[in-house]
């Protein structure tokens, strides 16, 4: 016979699994060392408000700062000896004669091997100027056509839009291109050039001149030829609105870029010594560019001596040198790990000053 009365059934399972949760949060609870304080016996003041105002501004401060920080870009050097001797090197020139004419200048590199390159053309842009330095248009403003080759016009030769395109006609055709320069329509208005490009090089020290054609090399020596009264004329004023060896890197200007040279009177040589350091520039998106940083010395002198009599060539001379060390220059960013360690720090460190108060 069963005693009458209720009976629970499967609660014992039940039992033991809250039971183990219990131990194991009372467990939790004795580990805990941010004890709390019941808000019953908290008591709020002015001087409490104060120090909350101020900590939370500094800590606004403090996380501005990082901020700032952490968007900013590290550049980190490293120095090597540099191995790299079989390179070719890109000079990029932009520079600007008032006072001579494009077909009067001529571009020669020669470097210590013995390798020279005269009258450079290619890569090499000129753009002839008029009296205010602006460029002179390649079409006859009067008709809207082409200016004519003249005698050197052929199926190669229709349009010649600069003096210097109709000598390099007349030079094609072997034939004498006498007062064309001063009285053909498309040189009348030519005053000044500007020579924009670049001269790719091999990695040994060189020179790069710009000087009045026409030029020579011989026994690796540079000569030049002039012609009677030239020198007279000549004005090696210039405007430098960059020289540089290598690629662009963003924020990297050379010392000499936006200088000028004003000659007032007689036949200037002015020479640029260049020493070379050789760089490699790594960018945040991984891209290597490769690059030279120098320092610059000059001199200048005038030419023109007793008389129309010339000592040396008048225009501008680029000699340039490497130095032994290369510079590894890599951009870094602050990672974010470390910017989240500073905003923590920050937080808990107001806190716990502004408690301590």
């Amino acid at each position: 016979m069963q005693e009458g009365g209720l009976r629970r059934r499967g609660v014992g399972a039940g039992s033991q699994v809250t039971d183990t949760s219990r131990k194991a949060l009372d467990r939790l609870k004795s580990i805990d060392i941010y004890t709390k304080v019941e808000d019953d016996c908290m008591q709020k003041s002015q001087t409490g408000g104060v120090v909350t105002l101020a900590a939370s501004i500094i800590m606004c401060m403090l996380f501005w700062n990082v901020l700032v920080e952490n968007s900013t870009v590290e550049v980190v050097d490293r120095f090597f000896v540099d191995t790299r001797l079989k390179q070719k090197l890109n000079i990029n020139i932009n520079v600007t004669f008032p006072q001579i004419r494009c077909i009067d200048i001529a571009v020669d590199a020669v470097d210590g091997t013995g390798d020279g390159q005269v009258d450079v053309h290619y890569g090499m842009d000129r753009y002839q100027l008029n009296n205010a330095g602006r460029p002179l248009p390649e079409i006859d403003p009067a008709t809207g056509n082409c200016y004519p080759c003249i005698e050197a016009e052929d199926e190669e030769h229709e349009c010649c839009g600069t003096c210097e395109k109709l000598k390099n006609a007349y030079d094609a055709k072997q034939l004498e291109f006498g007062d064309l320069g001063r009285t053909a329509p498309q040189c009348v208005n030519a005053v000044g050039c500007r020579l924009s490009g670049s001269i790719k090089v091999s990695k040994v020290s060189g020179n790069v001149h710009l000087t009045v054609r026409r030029s020579a090399v011989k026994d690796w020596k540079h000569l030049l030829e002039l012609h009677p009264g030239q020198e007279v004329a000549l004005n090696t004023s210039h405007e430098i609105d960059m020289i540089k060896f290598g690629d662009s890197v963003p924020g990297m200007h050379g010392p000499l870029d936006g200088t000028a040279k004003v000659v007032r009177h007689g036949a200037y040589m002015f020479h640029y010594y260049f020493k070379l350091v050789p760089m490699v520039y790594k960018d945040l998106k991984g891209n290597w560019i490769h690059t030279h940083e120098y320092s610059v010395s000059q001199s200048s002198r005038n030419a023109l001596v007793r008389g129309h009599e010339l000592t040396g060539l008048p225009g501008i001379f680029l000699i340039y040198d490497f130095n032994p060390f290369l510079v590894v220059r890599e951009e870094r960013a602050m990672p974010f790990v470390r910017f989240l360690t500073q905003v923590c720090a920050i937080i808990g460190g107001a806190f716990s000053v502004a408690s301590m108060l």
